[in-house]
């Protein structure tokens, strides 16, 4: 079965417009073939981890349709996955109208924004490190009537690599370094390998530095200098906000229909 990616931009800039012109967060789709009849589509929102984008998940996106295509055909027909971009993060970066504060709850919020302005309410919400934590808040908003008496809770969350639990704001590890590294750089970095070679001179492993790079654009197409596509204070708040939230008691006491699972690895 072949899949459909459509990316939804505006004349390639770094926003998103609903069909309404209403200003959203950038996001793409991945879709299976079409449904028969009046038969609506099934929609799962796919969420990125601090530093990532929505492109980053998009292999991961056609492998789970592709096998779930292959081991149960008629359960794939009409699945679309969202794949977004959340605030400070990827064509998400620098939209004006993603003001402060930038947290997982104001970024459940962009994703409920996003849903009510064009999607329908996901069977499905996926969330990988960061993006987990913002799945949780997402259901558990739903549930709780914090966004409006039409939303309608998902039937599964998937959490990958998170830790739905409170994590000692004290705590430094890998994460805390990088984001302390990238705050020391300068806004406009030589070069892509620049960026590399200091992260490994400053001990991160080359896989890192590598997968780092992968997070610069072009100033200009006439140079190798290079800026990120994310908002550098931006993500260490959203950062801060995911180490400072507990979503154990949303766990420990689901809503009625509500599966949840958490894959670690």
């Amino acid at each position: 079965m072949a899949f459909a990616t459509t990316i939804r931009r505006r004349h390639n800039k770094r926003w998103a417009l609903d069909r309404r012109g209403v200003a959203t967060i950038a996001h793409e789709f991945v879709r299976t073939g079409g449904t028969d009849g009046g038969e609506q589509r099934k929609t799962g929102i796919v969420i990125h981890g601090l530093m990532g984008a929505g492109k980053n998940l998009r292999t991961l996106a056609k492998d789970l349709l592709s096998t779930v295509t292959q081991r149960c055909p008629p359960l794939s027909r009409g699945w679309e996955l969202v794949l977004v971009d959340l605030r400070n993060h990827g064509n998400s970066a620098g939209l004006k109208h993603l003001s402060p504060p930038h947290s997982i709850q104001t970024a459940a919020m962009d994703i409920a924004e996003l849903v009510r302005s064009e999607l329908k309410w996901p069977d499905v919400v996926i969330g990988h490190s960061l993006g987990g934590k913002v799945a949780l808040e997402f259901g558990e908003s739903c549930a709780n009537g914090r966004f409006g008496s039409s939303a309608v809770s998902p039937s599964q969350i998937w959490v990958l690599d998170s830790v739905p639990c409170k994590i000692d704001i004290e705590q430094n590890g890998e994460v805390e370094g990088v984001l302390k590294t990238i705050q020391e750089l300068p806004n406009i970095l030589p070069s892509r390998r620049w960026l590399v070679e200091h992260l490994v001179g400053r001990g991160f492993s080359k896989s890192l530095a590598d997968w780092l790079g992968t997070n610069l654009r072009r100033v200009e197409p006439s140079n190798e200098q290079m800026t990120w596509i994310f908002n550098v204070e931006g993500i260490y708040d959203m950062y801060l906000s995911y180490k400072q939230n507990d979503y154990w008691p949303f766990l420990e006491c689901p809503p009625k229909g509500v599966r949840y699972w958490h894959c670690e690895g």
